[in-house]
């Protein structure tokens, strides 16, 4: 008996590291407002940036950048490098280098065994409402 319950306990510790020889991958990425405005003046701004939540599987450095969809600069945006811990997460991004227009929110994991999928998600950045 005592044979098997190490084996157990052996099995239960190697499944745990297992995790961490894997490269982070993001899930459940979500933007929330989507519709959102990058500067605030004397005109009424509702959303001024917006949060990202999304999960990570294991603890990884997390890159996130902004892309256009359209337009002329063809280059993206670095928003954050930063560690995150395992599981749910979420940073605010407000970026006043952002134009009118629909762009592409890209993260990817990375940690000493290598880099994760890409995770993107579109965004739009509208004007502020006039009164």
């Amino acid at each position: 008996m005592a044979l098997c319950a190490a084996g157990i306990a052996w099995s239960a510790a190697g499944s745990a590291g297992a995790a961490d020889s894997l490269p982070p991958s993001i899930t459940k990425l979500k933007a929330t407002p989507s519709h959102f405005c990058v500067k605030r003046k004397k005109q009424h701004c509702r959303h001024l940036g917006t949060t990202v939540h999304f999960k990570t599987s294991t603890a990884a450095k997390v890159r996130g950048d902004l892309s256009p969809r359209r337009g002329t600069y063809r280059g993206s945006f670095v928003e954050f490098v930063k560690h995150f811990p395992r599981g749910r997460n979420s940073i605010h991004v407000q970026d006043k280098r952002l134009t009118t227009g629909r762009w592409t929110l890209r993260l990817q994991g990375m940690n000493s065994v290598g880099s994760g999928n890409i995770t993107q998600i579109d965004v739009y950045v509208v004007k502020k409402k006039r009164r």
